[in-house]
């Protein structure tokens, strides 16, 4: 598979967030910036799980 471009890579990505202690029902599904990994650090995409 070729390396996406940095044209090419999304900005956003969907993550399921938790603001506070409580039950299942405090995770939210939220749009997030895409991590930037430094330089000890990988991103890894998951195409399907």
């Amino acid at each position: 598979m070729p390396k996406p471009s940095a044209e090419t890579e999304p900005k956003m990505m969907k993550a399921i967030v938790q603001d506070r202690y409580g039950l299942p029902d405090v995770l939210a599904l939220r749009d997030v910036e895409v991590p930037v990994p430094t330089d000890d650090q990988l991103l890894i995409r998951v195409i399907a799980a």
